[in-house]
């Protein structure tokens, strides 16, 4: 059985889609438009309608506190990734916090394996989005074009830096 969007979620969707911009949808605005509160029964058909504007023709929104929805330029998409890294981060130290509360030597050797591979992975993470390692990488973009992956990787390699 296919996905099917609800009511409510095409028409917030439509909604969004008219938005230029630059412009702004305000809550009542959304909430007129399907009948109930948005923010509170409705707020379901809004994320799902910015994650389907997000995905399919690459429609990004901001949220104005107890306003609404800003339609953000390019600008202003790329400036929210710093707070989107800082989430990351958080979270990535957060799982970290819980891995060093296990009892590592009662676990069976297949937890073990997964503790160690998790512990990497999220470290990982958390250094790649430190603000100093973002720092460096951007000293490294030497032009508009994109970094490879394995040029980032290799960079922190090749100078043994490790946390």
């Amino acid at each position: 059985m296919r996905f099917q969007k609800s009511t409510n979620t095409k028409t917030v969707e439509s909604v969004l889609r008219e938005c230029e911009v630059g412009g702004i949808v305000t809550y009542s605005q959304l909430s007129k438009a399907i009948g109930v509160d948005i923010r509170n029964n409705g707020y379901s058909s809004l994320t799902t309608a910015r994650k389907v504007l997000l995905r399919d023709e690459q429609i990004v929104f901001g949220t104005i506190t107890n306003v609404g929805l800003r339609r953000l330029a390019d600008n202003e998409i790329i400036a929210t990734t710093d707070s989107d890294a800082s989430r990351v981060r958080r979270i990535a130290q957060f799982g970290l916090s819980k891995l060093a509360s296990v009892k590592f030597e009662n676990l069976p050797r297949d937890d073990q394996q997964k503790h160690i591979v998790s512990s990497a992975q999220l470290g990982a993470i958390r250094h790649f989005t430190k603000i100093k390692t973002v720092n460096r990488i951007a000293r490294s973009v030497v032009s508009t074009e994109h970094l490879q992956v394995g040029e980032t990787l290799k960079m922190f390699l090749d100078n043994g830096e490790a946390e």
